[in-house]
């Protein structure tokens, strides 16, 4: 089966340039792209927009657990350095309140709070 996307490099460039796959091709091939991620966990993100602007990526439910917890492992680093730097600088606790949607071992410093 031939992809849609195929990816390019630029010559100044070493990261990957998706092709933008329109909207209106993507949505009739939905099925289609929906089964070739869940069939390999590893396939390249699909870029879809209009006018060869990338809207949204589709990718893998494997990718998207690695990412979401990349995520989470860089805010809880985020918040330990926090904390230590807080607890050399005159004692002050530099640990936020936890929000409501997350237990009292996520609670973030004030700063990363609203970025969140």
């Amino acid at each position: 089966m031939e992809k849609l996307y195929n990816f390019s490099y630029n010559q100044s460039m070493s990261a990957k340039i998706p092709t933008v796959l329109g909207v209106a091709e993507a949505r009739t091939r939905l099925p289609e792209l929906l089964a070739e991620l869940s069939a390999d966990p590893g396939h390249d993100p699909i870029v879809v927009g209009a006018y060869r602007r990338p809207q949204g990526v589709l990718i893998s439910p494997a990718e998207y657990e690695r990412l979401t917890a990349l995520d989470t492992a860089d805010r809880l680093r985020r918040a330990e350095a926090a904390a230590r730097a807080g607890a050399r600088n005159d004692g002050a606790s530099a640990v936020g309140t936890a929000r409501e949607d997350q237990g009292p071992l996520r609670a973030m410093p004030d700063d990363l709070t609203e970025q969140a």
